[in-house]
C-alpha cells in the first residue's frame, strides 16, 4: 500500500480564500450599517404580504438624507412607488391613460391654437 502525503491542511485546503471572507464580512457590515435597512426589510413584507394576499404591515418611513451604509436611500423612492402602486392598483390604468392622454391633449391644443 502506498501512502499519500497531505500537505494541504485546514480551510486553505478546501480552497477558501481568506481575502474574499474578509470582504464579504466588510460588506455584511456596511448594509447592517445602512439606514435605510430597515425599511428596506417593512417593504419589502410588505410586498411579500400583497403577493400572498395577506393584510400589509404598515412601513415607518426612513427621513430623507440620511448618509452611510450602501446607497439603499437611491432605491428607496422607486420601492415606495412599487408598494403604492400594488396596494393602490388604480394607479396602473390611470398612468397608461397619462402616457397616452397627455401627447394627445398637447397636440390638440397645439392644433387648435394654430388656425
Amino acid at each position: 500500500m502506498s501512502y499519500r502525503r497531505h500537505n494541504d491542511l485546514g480551510l486553505q485546503g478546501l480552497g477558501v480564500d481568506f481575502s474574499t471572507i474578509a470582504e464579504g464580512v466588510s460588506t455584511a457590515a456596511d448594509v447592517a450599517a445602512d439606514p435605510y435597512l430597515p425599511e428596506t426589510i417593512c417593504r419589502t413584507r410588505q410586498l411579500l404580504a400583497i403577493e400572498g394576499k395577506r393584510p400589509v404591515p404598515v412601513c415607518t418611513r426612513t427621513r430623507d438624507g440620511l448618509q452611510g451604509g450602501i446607497g439603499l436611500r437611491k432605491a428607496m423612492p422607486v420601492m415606495r412607488g412599487y408598494v403604492y402602486a400594488e396596494t393602490h392598483r388604480w394607479v396602473y390604468p390611470a398612468a397608461i391613460a397619462a402616457v397616452i392622454g397627455v401627447p394627445f391633449l398637447l397636440g390638440f391644443f397645439v392644433g387648435k391654437g394654430a388656425r
